[in-house]
């Protein structure tokens, strides 16, 4: 089964998400769970083992992906069972679906930091709290949470757990991927318009939509 941008962003639709059109602007959306030819994985925990990916219309109902890195956007084991995350009622893992909240800034600046250039949380972004630590949504609370940042690691970081890099965040292990997605956001034609726009992201689940695509095709060829 052949994913392609038209997939996704067909699949986008049928579940009434924002489709942002033209070949100056760019569609934010991560696949849990994907391979890099974006087909289901076992998504074992505290893995980057899901595809951040950027998609846009170059012509008239054509949509291709132009960016397809490793990333996780699922927390790590030691953000899962950090005392942060205990008092916090339990570490974020964003909602399936999409939502409207990011814009380019700084993550994680402090007095003794500058902070490195991410899409920054600026609006509520819905998450489940984790508060029986399995790594799971189901059964999870939802509530808003805040610090949901689309970021990198750090230069020459080359480890293979997330552990603390994500404690609800969508990050990109290799610190090149993560400039090359935030330069590409960056050159948005909306965003470049008005620096107060918020990026949408789709945070989908890749069994979910080769499923729907199989279901698709059967239903075509019966």
């Amino acid at each position: 089964m052949y994913i392609t941008g038209n997939t996704i962003v067909n699949y986008m639709l049928a579940q009434g998400m924002i489709v942002r059109r033209g070949r100056d602007v760019v569609n934010v959306v991560y696949l849990e769970g994907s391979n890099l030819d974006l087909t289901p994985n076992t998504d074992l925990p505290d893995r980057f083992n899901d595809r951040g990916l950027l998609i846009v219309e170059n012509n008239p109902n054509d949509f291709q992906v132009v960016s397809n890195h490793a990333c996780t956007s699922e927390p790590g084991l030691a953000a899962t069972w950090s005392r942060e995350a205990k008092l916090l009622g339990g570490v974020a893992r964003i909602t399936i679906g999409q939502q409207v909240a990011w814009r380019p800034g700084l993550h994680k600046p402090s007095q003794y930091r500058k902070g490195h250039p991410a899409l920054v949380q600026v609006a509520p972004v819905m998450v489940h709290r984790d508060q029986n630590r399995d790594m799971r949504r189901t059964g999870d609370i939802v509530t808003t949470a805040t610090g949901i940042n689309h970021h990198g690691t750090q230069p020459g970081w080359r480890g293979k757990f997330i552990g603390m890099w994500s404690m609800g965040c969508m990050v990109r292990p290799n610190w090149a991927d993560h400039l090359d997605f935030f330069d590409l956001c960056l050159e948005d034609a909306e965003y470049r318009d008005n620096k107060n726009f918020l990026f949408p992201s789709a945070v989908l689940d890749c069994g979910a939509l080769n499923r729907w695509v199989k279901e698709k095709t059967i239903k075509q060829n019966a």
